[in-house]
């Protein structure tokens, strides 16, 4: 597999975006010519191409959600690719003409695990196809609901390249009764009700009512920003919090952070939760979709019910009094990313994939 199409939904700084990024320098290393569309550029115009501007290129088609402009049909015929990947479920409903067009094989990417009714109406007798699950819990819907083979819905989970998230020195283990310095809680995320963020403020209360000297970082933005910062206010913990606009990327946004929350209600994979894995952060995680694939609860991780803050704030305070602990699921965490999660590897699984796609060999 040498030549890749790849769809975005933009080149802003969606989880899309990054995630493939995350991929290309190994798909490369591994001998592919790739060009990546998208319908809209963004903030992240131009990195793509900065990897390897002889095998990488990209472009933004405003014509791509109907036909092609002279310009895409153009490129895409000159290109001449071996499979069109859309990257995520929003841009799905693309794959099946620019596939047609091109005379590829299809290969659609789903993120979500409500990713059914996204791939439910098209035409997919058109192309020769096949789906990449992020996750089981991406896969079994798919199967069950949408009544689609098994054997043409394959599990390649995102991967992250490694050199943007070197191992973490070791942090002090400093227990929080030492007064030693702060301990930082931290999540990340859209800011939204679904997102759980006002379950972690809860269980935020929680442990400080139970006197540890601790801060929390709420990094990101979305709707429900104002509403979390009169919440705060509420429950009388604001002098104790902090938000933080932050765009998913390297180690950098977790580098102070001493313990990560995932407090979600749903979850197609947990890209936050790997990045903090990758880290060197131990992890609290509601225990929901794509989770269950990458938290071990006990052992790379802790997994909580989804929606009870009581429980969230349970297993913070045994990592906050047990810096043993804490160390112990970051060094099994970041040993398991490397072996599972790395980029090289994910890429490796990925055009295993392609291939059987390409070649109508499912199995």
């Amino acid at each position: 597999m040498k030549r890749i199409l790849q769809i975005l939904p933009d080149f802003g700084l969606s989880g899309a975006a990054f995630a493939t990024l995350n991929l290309l320098p190994d798909l490369v290393a591994a001998g592919c010519e790739i060009m990546v569309v998208a319908p809209r550029g963004g903030e992240r115009v131009g990195m793509f191409r900065k990897i390897d501007a002889r095998k990488i290129s990209e472009y933004v088609l405003p014509g791509l959600g109907g036909w092609f402009d002279w310009r895409g049909r153009k490129l895409t015929r000159a290109f001449k690719p071996e499979i069109v990947n859309t990257t995520c479920v929003e841009v799905a409903a693309l794959g099946v003409p620019v596939a047609k067009r091109c005379g590829a094989p299809l290969a659609l990417t789903v993120n979500r695990t409500d990713g059914e009714k996204y791939l439910h109406k098209l035409p997919l007798n058109q192309v020769n196809w096949g789906v990449v699950a992020l996750s089981d819990a991406i896969r079994t819907p798919l199967i069950l609901h949408l009544r689609l083979p098994e054997e043409r819905v394959f599990i390649v989970p995102n991967g992250l390249d490694l050199r943007q998230f070197p191992a973490s020195p070791a942090r002090p283990l400093v227990n929080a009764d030492q007064k030693t310095r702060t301990l930082v809680v931290g999540t990340y995320g859209t800011l939204a009700e679904n997102k759980g963020q006002r379950d972690f403020l809860k269980a935020a209360a929680l442990v400080i009512a139970q006197g540890f000297d601790v801060e929390f970082l709420i990094m990101g933005e979305g709707a429900d920003k104002q509403y979390l910062r009169d919440e705060a206010g509420g429950l009388g913990i604001d002098n104790r919090l902090t938000f933080s606009f932050s765009t998913m990327g390297g180690s950098h946004n977790l580098m102070n952070i001493d313990v990560f929350v995932e407090p979600t209600h749903r979850e197609g994979f947990g890209l936050s939760v790997l990045q903090a894995m990758a880290s060197g952060v131990p992890v609290v995680a509601s225990g929901v979709g794509g989770i269950f694939d990458l938290v071990k609860d006990g052992e790379t991780g802790l997994l909580v019910k989804s929606q009870d803050a009581k429980a969230m704030s349970e297993a913070i305070s045994d990592l906050l009094r047990n810096p043993l602990k804490r160390a112990t699921l970051a060094y099994n965490a970041r040993s398991r990313v490397e072996k599972e999660f790395s980029s090289r590897v994910v890429a490796a699984k990925l055009l295993e994939c392609f291939g059987k796609i390409a070649n109508g060999k499912y199995r």
